[in-house]
């Protein structure tokens, strides 16, 4: 027990010497006023749902027969559905389908293991409702919404990225164009057409140029060639955020965002440095992580990053969870408790009333709570050997560096690919590796 104390305190004291380095890092960090750019007008382009049908791709290429051993090069988490590209640059998506989400006619029922869906892509992005992929020909596919839509139909051309949010979406052009369609609730088209929020776009609408990324949500996101970073959207309180897209950071390599109502993003600097935000705001965060990162992600209630070494940094989680698991050891300990009786299926919701009374109580002495909660906001080291990493609302999937896709969370729509409705794993498991 004494162990346990003088380990827990030596935690508190790194903590409070890492807030006092925020501090300083806070006023270090001060944003110029910002540059703004008002949306371009355009000619619309016809709705994407109004063309024609287009033959699914790579149907007639010798796929990959199985995706138990295959390596995969990228994957997407969302609302309930999964998918991953392999080597061969073909898709397969599991989970659930109820409105097309898996890009399969076969019926509305849920896959509880990988389908192939299409060939020749090289990128994925899903929201839940509606998913998207990018052909090597620059074609934009897009399936989902209704049973009716559950097979890809290409909508563009010439497009070298795709990110879609819980209602809207971006796509990036050869041309270094942004174009984007959907709901402008928070501004996340770029506040286009006047003063509209509630309003749908079913055309799309030419946002910015110039661009080499692009990252939607309830603050979307883009990078100049020159490493400028725009942004633009809401803070989730109606009437504030940026109203067109908006220069805020300088030397920016790589984005991230959540995608979720309430925004948290991330940016990577050319020095494989991190900054986060917490909503729309003057004031970032430069993370303190000892390594170059090269990749980020942000989904939900989960931040991620990965160094050039292939190590695995959670930069936030969910926060009630992380607190259980960091202070339930010495809780057991000292309420003489056997601390196997909640492993990792079980969390802090889950104690019976007559132990979560004590909890609770335990977590209000001596500010307890305060202080674990500095401790899981700061960047851990979680795992080695990553290579690309993607967060749903609910569930994780991740690829290592020998190209195995792993996943966990929540798997009530069969999302994690285990074969089973097993709800839910709290640890990866490796799902490559499943017969």
């Amino acid at each position: 027990m004494k162990i346990l104390l003088l380990g827990f305190i030596l935690l508190l004291l790194a903590a409070c010497d890492y807030a006092d380095r925020f501090d300083d890092l806070y006023e270090a960090s001060a944003v110029a006023q910002p540059t703004t750019v008002s949306p371009i007008t355009v000619p619309l382009i016809n709705e994407p749902s109004s063309l024609a049908p287009t033959p699914v791709p790579g149907t007639t290429a010798a796929p990959i027969a199985s995706f138990r051993g295959s390596r995969a090069i990228a994957v997407a988490a969302s609302g309930s559905s999964s998918f991953a590209i392999l080597y061969d640059n073909s898709l397969w998506a599991w989970g659930v389908n109820a409105r097309g989400q898996l890009g399969s006619s076969r019926n509305t029922s849920p896959s509880y293991r990988p389908l192939r869906i299409m060939g020749d892509v090289t990128a994925v992005a899903a929201n839940g409702l509606f998913a998207y992929a990018i052909t090597t020909d620059g074609g934009l596919w897009r399936w989902g919404g209704s049973i009716e839509q559950s097979l890809p139909v290409r909508i563009m051309d010439n497009v070298i990225a795709v990110s879609t949010s819980w209602d809207h979406t971006l796509a990036l052009t050869d041309d270094g164009v942004v174009w984007a369609w959907g709901s402008n609730w928070w501004w996340g088209m770029g506040y286009l057409y006047g003063r509209e929020t509630v309003v749908t776009h079913y055309d799309r609408v030419q946002v910015l140029e110039d661009v080499t990324a692009i990252a939607a949500g309830p603050t979307s996101m883009a990078i100049k060639t020159d490493g400028s970073l725009w942004v633009w959207g809401s803070t989730w309180t109606i009437g504030s955020g940026f109203i067109y897209p908006t220069r805020i950071k300088e030397n920016i390599v790589a984005i991230a965002n959540n995608r979720s109502r309430v925004s948290r993003f991330l940016a990577i600097t050319d020095e494989g440095c991190v900054w986060k935000w917490q909503l729309l705001n003057y004031e970032p965060e430069l993370l303190d992580i000892p390594e170059h990162i090269v990749a980020v992600n942000a989904g939900g209630d989960q931040g991620w990053a990965i160094s050039e070494e292939g190590n695995l940094w959670r930069l936030w989680g969910n926060e009630d969870e992380l607190i259980f698991s960091l202070l339930w050891p010495y809780f057991a300990e000292i309420h003489e408790l056997d601390p196997a009786m909640y492993n990792d299926d079980i969390t802090w919701w889950a104690l019976p009333e007559y132990i979560s009374d004590a909890y609770f109580a335990f977590l209000r002495e001596d500010n307890r709570y305060d202080d674990a909660l500095r401790i899981v906001r700061l960047p851990i080291l979680y795992m080695e050997n990553v290579r690309y990493i993607n967060h749903g609302n609910d569930h994780t999937l991740l690829i290592t560096t020998n190209g195995d896709v792993w996943a966990r969370g929540r798997n009530h729509q069969g999302q994690l690919g285990d074969g089973t409705r097993q709800d839910h794993h709290r640890s990866f498991i490796n799902i490559s590796a499943l017969r």
